[in-house]
């Protein structure tokens, strides 16, 4: 019986082994090449209507695009002695499901209520994604926030 299983093992091994290299190529095929690489940035404001939580999009890449984002930048204003709750920026689907949460801790929390982080981050943005940031405050109204987000965008063949 063991010796059936190695036959049928050494005879299924070859047509898997053709399988699997039949779909490397087929995925190698369908990559795209970097045509070209520019710096990106952008800035957004956030809304902050819902009191102490503020969000905002960023645009998709668009068509034939890869956006690489390598750092994130963002202020959050609330009263004075209010103290940060936390920062996030989520990647989203074009059905608007997440694939990726990344948390933004707070690096600078001032006396008079302006928020700050600074953080260095490692996103791929695909054509028809983007990314959603959020900030919150504790137990106050926010009263304006804005974030940075900087990069590399690829331009696809």
């Amino acid at each position: 019986m063991i010796t059936s299983r190695m036959r049928t093992s050494k005879g299924t091994l070859p047509a898997l082994s053709a399988l699997l290299c039949l779909m490397l190529s087929v995925g190698s095929a369908a990559a795209q090449t970097v045509v070209e690489t520019v710096h990106y940035q952008a800035e957004i404001g956030l809304d902050c209507t819902l009191g102490n939580h503020c969000y905002g999009a960023f645009p998709k890449p668009g068509s034939k695009r890869r956006l690489t984002i390598t750092r994130v930048t963002c202020a959050i204003r609330g009263a004075a002695g209010s103290k940060f709750g936390d920062g996030f920026i989520y990647l989203i689907k074009p059905d608007n499901t997440v694939v990726l949460s990344y948390p933004l801790p707070g690096d600078h929390s001032g006396a008079n209520g302006l928020h700050m982080l600074n953080r260095a981050v490692d996103v791929q943005v695909g054509a028809n994604q983007h990314i959603l940031a959020t900030l919150t405050i504790d137990q106050v109204t926010a009263s304006a926030a804005s974030c940075t987000a900087t990069g590399t965008l690829d331009r696809l063949q």
